[in-house]
């Protein structure tokens, strides 16, 4: 307003891009009519001061397609390095800004690590123009669960990244997820074994259905089906027999190759035990004392074995009965 035909501002601020000149101009309506001055001398603005972080490129883990962020592989390089802007509170880049910048991840089950694979709570990088540009990053994630990258200056407000997806690297190592349990000697086992194909980080390679896992035992023979192929990066042995004295004590070994006959770390089940097959014959084992006719004869006794010749000691069901063979007893 004016007073005495004088107007005063002393509360204007303009927010404008930094280094573009800007110019004002003043209109009133006098009597009715629109008065209005000339534009006012240039004005170039700095930026304000740094208050927020921002991302300038987001990270991702794999191949960009049609600007979209394809799934990689965990552990290795970003394929697009992060890169970090120090703003004001408009959004400018402050490039004079005196800092750095660091990464961490936002997931306690994900880790940075950098080209040597050397594990990383977090990485630090100087802000050099307004700019933090994050070269080697490396993360090492759960595959499938999607994690970000928190970025923080300082008091500057933090930003995150994106959320990133990985995918396992190709397997190096085997791991039984359910171990062995023997049935009856010469019959399947009782519980099939299951061999997961995992990578270096312990990630099941669910990629792999290539791989070939063998068995072998400890002692004792195996039967049926003793290779299996990966599915889905597991490889269950649903028919394996095994054949073994019972009470002893049993291991599996389990050996793998991938489709480049690269060799994956063996296993080694838990000890396991198998019991005597169905009986199947009848063994004297201490045959009967003629003593005088009409008294009791010695101590007589029978074995019922399998077809090892194991003892059937799961039974106690059986009946013997005994009957003259010669004679006219």
């Amino acid at each position: 307003m004016f007073t005495e035909g004088v107007a005063n501002f002393a509360n204007l601020s303009i927010v404008a891009l930094p280094g573009v000149e800007q110019a004002v101009r003043f209109e009133t309506s006098v009597g009715g009519s629109s008065l209005q001055s000339v534009e006012s001398a240039g004005m170039s603005f700095t930026y304000s001061d740094a208050h927020q972080l921002a991302v300038s490129t987001q990270p991702c883990t794999g191949q960009v397609t049609n600007s979209v962020c394809e799934v990689g592989i965990t552990g290795n390089n970003l394929t697009v390095q992060p890169v970090i802007e120090v703003q004001d509170r408009y959004g400018n880049r402050v490039v004079n800004y005196q800092g750095s910048v660091v990464v961490t991840a936002a997931s306690s089950e994900a880790t940075l690590r950098n080209s040597s694979m050397v594990s990383q709570p977090s990485v630090s990088v100087s802000v050099v123009n307004g700019l933090a540009t994050f070269t080697d990053l490396r993360l090492v994630a759960l595959p499938g669960t999607p994690v970000a990258l928190d970025f923080a200056s300082g008091a500057l407000l933090p930003v995150s990244s994106n959320s990133l997806s990985v995918l396992a690297a190709n397997a190096t190592q085997l791991a039984v997820i359910t171990q062995p349990v023997g049935g009856r000697t010469g019959s399947t086992l009782a519980v099939a074994p299951v061999i997961e194909l995992r990578d270096q980080f312990n990630n099941r390679a669910l990629s792999d259905d290539t791989s070939r896992v063998s068995v072998q035992a400890s002692s004792g023979t195996l039967s049926r089906t003793m290779s299996v192929t990966a599915t889905a990066g597991r490889a269950t042995f649903s028919d394996l027999a095994f054949t073994a004295t019972p009470k002893l004590t049993y291991q599996l070994t389990f050996t793998g190759v991938d489709s480049n006959n690269g060799v994956l770390t063996q296993v080694v089940s838990s000890n396991f035990t198998v019991s005597n097959a169905f009986a199947n014959s009848l063994v004297i084992t201490q045959q009967p004392m003629a003593t005088k006719t009409g008294e009791l004869l010695g101590a007589t006794v029978l074995e019922l074995r399998d077809f090892d010749g194991n003892l059937a000691e799961d039974d106690s069901a059986t009946v013997v009965r005994v009957a003259i063979t010669g004679g006219d007893g």
